[in-house]
């Protein structure tokens, strides 16, 4: 049986139980207000909407009324009645859809709604979420890259600004590389530390030369 059909019988099932469940695809037509607004949408955003525009028609919320506080339950709804696995993905499109029709579609109610939350974690940790004693390393290491000793002779000159903030970026690229392996920032306390070989205790941050050993 495939996995489509097996979440056919199973919501059929629960229909003999629960009858108030809402149907995977509403096929309830507009009315009023909100028949009168879905024809002032794109294919893509009428497509993205159909779903929440019928489910606040069955609620009775003329579309002047309809804020954070009723989008809100709708994922309820998504998931609980109408069972999509995917409902998660659905309310994204539907913010995004929602927030594009304000902008675009003329008569298109002016409320927003909060944009949806991203849910990937992030890579880049920003350099002042690390120690002090290594945000100050990589300080002066940038400053003795903008300002030589002229007793080092001329071969040594001072980097552009674009230069050096390529450097500052790749410390905090190796730094939040070295994090994602799984070492606590607070663990990493000088740029050393972001490039330390395997140690007694099994972990060992990036294997890569950093950039103090440019």
């Amino acid at each position: 049986m495939s996995r489509q059909s097996f979440k056919s019988r199973l919501r059929q099932a629960l229909r003999y139980a629960a009858p108030h469940l809402a149907p995977a695809r509403s096929h309830v037509k507009l009315t009023g207000q909100w028949a009168a607004l879905e024809v002032l949408l794109p294919v893509r955003e009428r497509r993205q909407l159909s779903r929440c525009l019928r489910f606040a028609g069955g609620m009775g919320w003329p579309p002047e009324a309809v804020g954070e506080e009723q989008v809100l339950r709708f994922p309820e709804y998504l998931q609980h009645e109408a069972m999509l696995p995917c409902y998660e993905k659905v309310v994204r499109e539907t913010r995004r859809a929602w927030n594009r029709a304000v902008d675009t579609a003329p008569g298109w109610p002016k409320q927003r709604l909060a944009p949806p939350r991203s849910n990937h974690s992030p890579y880049w940790v920003p350099l002042n979420e690390f120690s002090e004693s290594l945000q100050q390393e990589v300080a002066d290491h940038l400053h003795r890259l903008a300002h030589p000793d002229p007793f080092l002779g001329s071969s040594r000159e001072a980097l552009a600004p674009s230069t050096l903030e390529q450097h500052r970026i790749l410390f905090v690229t190796l730094a939040s590389a070295v994090v994602a392996s799984g070492i606590a920032a607070e663990e990493l306390t000088s740029i050393a530390s972001l490039v330390r070989p395997t140690g007694s205790s099994g972990r060992c941050g990036s294997s890569m030369p950093g950039p103090a050993a440019a």
